[in-house]
This record gives C-alpha cells, structure tokens and sequence, in this order.
C-alpha cells in the first residue's frame, strides 16, 4: 500500500505559482485575495490587520469600524478570517506581519 503524503507534509515552505505566500500561510493570502473584491479600506483583510495589532505596530493607531465589523463580515469572511488567524498557532507575529507586508506591497 503506497501512500501520497499531503503537500503540506511535504514543505509547507513551498510557494506555489499564482502565489506570493508559502503554503503555511494560505490563510493569509485567501483573506487578503478575497478582501480585494471590496472597494474600501474597511474589508475582511483589514479587520485581521486590526485584530493582530499590525495597523498598530505599523502605523501607531488601530482601524476603527464605527459600524461594527458585521458590516463587511458574512460566512465566507468569518471562515477566512479563522483560517488566517489559526496560522499564529505555528507562526510569530513577526513572522505573521512580514507575510502581511509582503502581501500589501503587492498593491501598491
């Protein structure tokens, strides 16, 4: 009995084409692709950066959703967000805000 091991297993260090991130932090770059769909600044993406505290340690103050992040966060977001959150349970925040630095400028 042969078994296929998972790519995972294999390297989650891999970056796969189309991609910026290694495989390990998918959830990031989901949430981050999937906020591009929204036009303003307050999206599913920006509501991760404000909950890790990256708009703080970056830019000295944190993003204010005077309407509640309800606003921008259906199902599919909640589930995003969870998965991108779950990556601090293997990652540091450096490592976590290096990722997300990566992934900003790649907007600009």
């Amino acid at each position: 009995m042969s078994s296929n091991p998972n790519v995972r297993e294999i390297n989650p260090n891999t970056i796969f084409p189309g991609c910026v991130l290694p495989q390990k932090a998918a959830g990031i770059e989901e949430l981050f692709d999937w906020a591009q769909n929204y036009e303003s600044i307050k999206n599913p993406f920006s509501i991760f950066l404000s909950l890790t505290g990256y708009y703080e340690e970056e830019f000295g103050e944190t993003l204010h959703f005077q309407d509640g992040y309800s606003s921008c966060l259906g199902y599919i977001e909640l589930r995003l967000l969870g998965s991108a959150l779950n990556i601090f349970e293997n990652e540091s925040f450096e490592t976590v805000y290096g990722w997300c630095k990566e992934l900003l400028a790649t907007k600009q």
